[in-house]
Formats: structure tokens, C-alpha cells, sequence
């Protein structure tokens, strides 16, 4: 079963017996931003956003991912530093379209990592090839 990421959030938090403000203090995020992702009201908070929730709450990001069921567990689901470096740039963007475009980027990438590495687990022999031929760690 998968839950929306304030659901997972607000699991997390409660289990530490902690108020909105106290995940506040340790995340850097604001209460009433908090309040707006654990109620739904934003949908897909920014990389940087849960980048640092799930710091605060003691887990990798990509669990909170995991949980609210946007790519599937693996047990070499981390993103590249490229990626993540790109999430912290996305969260210095103002908030608007461009901003949740870019966050939902970095969303669609980590989903087409994954595939790519179900696809490369699945048949190994093509993988060693195209990262022979390409030069390409995934």
C-alpha cells in the first residue's frame, strides 16, 4: 500500500512524538509549510524540501519516495550526485510553475534510473555492453 508523501511524513513525525514545530526546527522548514505538505495541499514538495524532511525525520529521501509509492524500493536506488546537486539548485528556485516543473524533473528522473537499472539487472550482458560502448555507470 502507498500513502501520499504527507502521509508518510506525518507517520514519521509522529511516531517521534514530535509537533509540526519541532520537525520545523530540525528541518528548516517553516510550520505552516509542513502543515501544507502533511495535509495534501501540496502535493509534491520540492527535492530540496524532502531532501531535508527526511533528514530531520532520520531516513534517505528516496524512502520517502519509496513510500508514497513514486519508484519502486531497490536496493541500489540512490540518486547520482549529479541529480541530487541538481534537486538543491531546483530548491533555490521561487515558488511557482517552474519551480514544480522542475521538481517533478527530478521525480521523472529518478523513475527512468530505475527502470534503467531493473533493465540492466534483468539482462546483464546487454548492460556490460552499452557501458562499454557508452562509457555509462548507472
Amino acid at each position: 500500500m502507498t500513502y501520499s508523501i504527507g502521509e508518510v511524513i506525518t507517520g514519521l513525525r509522529e511516531a517521534k512524538r514530535w509537533s509540526m514545530g519541532t520537525l520545523g526546527a530540525y528541518s528548516g522548514l517553516t510550520t505552516g509549510a509542513i502543515s501544507q505538505i502533511e495535509s495534501g495541499r501540496t502535493k509534491i514538495p520540492s527535492a530540496g524540501t524532502i531532501g531535508r524532511l527526511a533528514t530531520a525525520l532520520g531516513v534517505e529521501p528516496n524512502y520517502l519516495y519509496e513510500q508514497a509509492g513514486w519508484y519502486k524500493p531497490r536496493h541500489n536506488s540512490a540518486l547520482p550526485p549529479e541529480v541530487l546537486k541538481l534537486a538543491q539548485v531546483i530548491d533555490s528556485y521561487p515558488n511557482g510553475p517552474a519551480r514544480k516543473q522542475a521538481t517533478q524533473m527530478i521525480i521523472d528522473i529518478a523513475i527512468i534510473l530505475q527502470t534503467l537499472r531493473e533493465q540492466m539487472e534483468d539482462q546483464p550482458d546487454l548492460a556490460i555492453a552499452a557501458n562499454h560502448e557508452q562509457g555509462v555507470v548507472v
